[in-house]
């Protein structure tokens, strides 16, 4: 809450300012204020002239940042004894309405019921002492939040399935009271549901501690992460309301979320809601009970051993595959082979059909050849006989003569 923005007034009246209220609405979800009469102290100033049934619509600033303010639903009686621009404290209930058009998603309008000019209550100024308080816690809260988110949580299941999957020991540091054996027995009872190879390879060290003592219980956690365990786990029964309480303090939920080590924890019944399980490494921090760490434990296990199966049978579907695929390339290079073999085969059968068709154009062209010299011959040899006959015919007719 801003300095001086809220106090005890001239009147003796214990007020806050717009400033105040806002801030605390964005802090929180619930409705305190509201159907309750309370005290605002800010600076008047009038909207329009317009009127409505009677009432007009005005705001009040924050004294101290007048772009802080709040509507005001005032009477046209009560309205004629405001100033413009004068400070008051006025009396009123308080109504919320979402605006999605603000920033901060919500208006506030005061319907005011007078001028206050009474005194305040003791019990006033405790409940605004423990307003103050509250806000302040809030406002811390939400810087822790803040740097939980921009760290991320720390992913117990991968760690756990990296582990089983390469078959290492999983080193968990149990953080609960001296005589507390609830915890330790429901999370062995969840890993005890695992087979026994992989029962094996979860480490429990319990480390007692004394659940009283906020500083024994910050200590024993650094001492856990500089230990080098895969998981520190926090758990406690449940208590009283003090009891549970304690783990709603701002330095161990700062402690925790320094942890490099992933980091668990299970405080009082699934009913309870520390903060400290809200800064912790659950991804969904609601109804939380030691059980449900070993549930977590036991399904990444489970998880990683399906996974595993899976790749197996990924793994044989993918050599069947390949052994299918190589059957068919050999099948593809013998019918190549044959197939080559095959065109060698008819190349030299055309090799030697060009060949024979060769010898037989040369035989034919021989034949012919021989056919013609013979016929020439026998003509020569008629010429010649023809020739010795005239000369014969000749020496006979000579002689005859």
């Amino acid at each position: 809450m801003a300095a001086g923005a809220s106090g005890q007034d001239d009147g003796g009246i214990i007020t806050l300012s717009p400033l105040d209220i806002f801030h605390y609405y964005k802090s929180n979800t619930n409705t305190e204020f509201e159907r309750k009469k309370i005290f605002l102290k800010g600076i008047y100033r009038k909207g329009t002239e317009k009127e409505y049934s009677g009432f007009y619509y005005d705001h009040l600033h924050d004294p101290n940042n007048e772009s802080i303010y709040l509507s005001l639903k005032v009477q046209s009686s009560i309205r004629v004894k405001l100033g413009n621009g004068s400070l008051y404290t006025l009396g009123g209930f308080l109504l919320k309405t979402e605006n999605k058009t603000r920033e901060i998603g919500f208006k506030l309008l005061l319907n005011v019921s007078d001028i206050v000019e009474i005194a305040a209550s003791k019990e006033s100024e405790e409940r605004l002492k423990i307003l103050e308080k509250r806000i302040k816690i809030d406002e811390e809260r939400n810087k822790i939040r803040n740097e939980k988110r921009l760290k991320g949580c720390k992913s117990v299941e991968e760690i756990v399935e990296r582990k089983v999957l390469s078959f290492e020991k999983i080193s968990i540091a149990l953080l609960c009271g001296a005589t507390e054996s609830k915890a330790e027995g429901d999370i062995a009872g969840e890993l005890r549901k695992l087979p026994m190879a992989i029962q094996n390879l979860f480490s429990i060290t319990k480390k007692p501690v004394s659940m009283n003592s906020l500083p024994d219980i910050c200590q024993c956690l650094k001492d856990s992460d500089s230990n080098s365990y895969d998981l520190i786990c926090l758990s406690r029964g449940g208590g009283s309301k003090e009891e549970i309480d304690m783990f709603n303090d701002l330095n161990l939920a700062r402690t925790a979320i320094s942890l490099r080590t992933p980091f668990l924890a299970t405080i009082g019944h699934g009913t309870d809601t520390p903060f400290i399980e809200e800064v912790s490494d659950w991804k969904e921090p609601f109804n939380l009970q030691p059980v449900k760490i070993g549930e977590l434990l036991r399904e990444s296990a489970e998880y990683a051993l399906k996974k595993e199966s899976k790749e197996n049978e990924l793994k044989n579907i993918v050599r069947q595959y390949d052994d299918i695929i190589k059957k068919k390339d050999d099948v593809i290079r013998q019918k190549d082979y044959d197939y080559k073999v095959l065109v060698k085969e008819r190349d030299a059968k055309n090799r030697d059909i060009e060949s024979l068709k060769d010898e037989r154009n040369r035989l034919v062209k021989f034949k012919e050849t021989g056919a013609m010299g013979s016929l020439a011959r026998k003509l020569v040899y008629i010429a010649i006989g023809m020739l010795i006959a005239g000369i014969i015919i000749g020496i006979m007719f000579s002689k005859i003569v």
